[in-house]
């Protein structure tokens, strides 16, 4: 279990989510081009987009949700493979054999069962993420009251078609000409399921390495133009379990902070915050990967193991 092993199952979700953001550009592309093509009758009788609009979503929408889905349990699997690799070794002193990786990996499943709805053999779980996300009316009444507005205001046939283009494909949010606009499929994704992916992936990262009493992380995602300073400080770096349980809080020894004394960096959610499982906070793209005792000392000349402990040696 080493850096590289873990930049490459990073790179496999970064792949999964760069493949699912393009589906939904597709999405909002094939929506536009729907009601644009009936347009004028749209515009005469918004009623029928009722018809419309659930003919769509269930030709359209639901294979998307479905890959959603799909990939999470990719996601899963991809840390299942990655943690199999620490069978053999000794992590606390605690000798982790196939039986304890097995008991781990059910408790992961149940936990990827319980927070989005969905159990490892795909099944959706009634009331669950996925089965209150795929009932989810909301862009259907956007559009419907999208529609009635435009009606009301006596609007012409040629305008609302340009219209219709800036709330389908989102050029209304393009304030920024660097930033891509959105379209109202990945406005509402961004919504209800901002960064999943690496939500999932934080998840079974943390249950995994709790279970099989791994200490020892690597901050890993890049930087980019937009990276926040509380991510770009961390990013590449190692920090052990005890580090990173006092991120977010005055106790935490690392910068990238807008008001230290209080814990607050950009960026950081509302509420409860945990390091592990919140990362950099709404919209972060970095994760955590536990490693081996052996590659954390590599690392850190200041990582320490003693009676079976990793540490920091001030």
């Amino acid at each position: 279990m080493t850096q590289d092993d873990a930049k490459k199952r990073i790179a496999a979700i970064e792949k999964l989510q760069t493949e699912f953001d393009s589906r939904l550009l597709t999405l909002d592309k094939d929506l536009y081009a729907l009601l644009l093509a009936n347009a004028d009758s749209i515009l005469a009788d918004p009623k029928k987009l009722a018809i419309l609009l659930g003919k769509f979503e269930q030709q359209k929408h639901v294979p998307v949700l479905q890959q959603f889905g799909l990939d999470l349990l990719t996601i899963k699997s991809l840390n299942d493979a990655y943690f199999q690799g620490a069978v053999g070794e000794t992590y606390g002193g605690v000798a982790v054999n196939q039986v304890l990786f097995e008991n781990v990996q059910r408790s992961v499943d149940k936990l990827y069962t319980d927070r989005f709805g969905i159990t490892a053999d795909g099944e959706i779980v009634s009331n669950g993420l996925f089965d209150l996300f795929s009932k989810d009316t909301t862009v259907r009444r956007q559009i419907q009251q999208f529609a009635y507005a435009q009606k009301s205001s006596g609007i012409g046939l040629e305008k609302f078609k340009r219209n219709l283009k800036a709330f389908i494909e989102g050029a209304e949010t393009a304030t920024d000409p660097a930033t891509p606009a959105k379209g109202i499929w990945s406005r509402h994704y961004d919504t209800v399921a901002y960064d999943v992916y690496q939500q999932a992936d934080r998840v079974a990262q943390k249950t995994f390495a709790d279970g099989l009493s791994m200490t020892a992380f690597v901050y890993l995602g890049g930087t980019i133009a937009g990276t926040r300073p509380f991510c770009r400080v961390r990013d590449g770096k190692l920090f052990l379990k005890s580090e990173i349980q006092k991120m977010g809080t005055p106790a935490d020894k690392y910068g990238g902070y807008q008001n230290k004394s209080i814990g607050y960096f950009s960026g950081k959610p509302k509420g409860s915050y945990s390091a592990q499982l919140d990362g950099g906070g709404v919209f972060c793209r970095h994760s955590w990967s536990a490693i081996s005792d052996a590659q954390a000392m590599r690392m850190r000349s200041d990582v320490k193991l003693v009676n079976n402990k990793l540490i920091v040696i001030e």
